[in-house]
């Protein structure tokens, strides 16, 4: 798995630099560069996970994929594409998540995929992640097929 995952890393950090020096600097550029260089945050904290030590036990990044492929969607096929502060409520679940993230920083709340459904103090929590990534995941999906299929 560890060198799938330092493949990834470097594969996303060199897309991520490649996209971001691109010239004309455009705005959904900037969005494809963020994406990418999020995925290269994320492998690297799952790599030091399990390599050394455990940074956090609840995983955020991926809360932030959605988003940012929707609006990278959104913007590529609009012909003067704007960020907006209302463009940052997509990432209520990412700032919630990290919140609670550094609440429980040093507790076993998830251990892995083997422990995710034992019955702890920390199951209603494990069952709220895991709804609340499976209605992101969905929802993003859907929302970035329609943009693209109507366009």
């Amino acid at each position: 798995m560890e060198p799938i995952l330092y493949i990834g890393l470097s594969q996303a950090f060199f897309a991520g630099i490649l996209i971001a020096t691109k010239k004309p600097t455009l705005l959904y550029n900037q969005l494809l560069a963020a994406w990418f260089f999020l995925i290269c945050i994320d492998f690297t904290i799952v790599l030091v996970d399990s390599t050394l030590i455990e940074l956090y036990s609840i995983k955020v990044m991926p809360f932030t994929y959605g988003p940012i492929m929707y609006l990278y969607a959104s913007f590529i096929t609009r012909e003067k594409p704007v960020l907006r502060a209302k463009h940052a409520l997509h990432f209520i679940p990412f700032v919630a998540f990290f919140i609670v993230s550094l609440i429980f920083l040093n507790k076993p709340v998830m251990e892995g995929t083997k422990g995710f459904l034992i019955i702890d103090r920390f199951i209603s929590l494990r069952l709220i992640y895991g709804l609340s990534f499976f209605i992101s995941v969905t929802t993003y999906s859907i929302l970035t097929f329609l943009v693209i299929h109507r366009y």
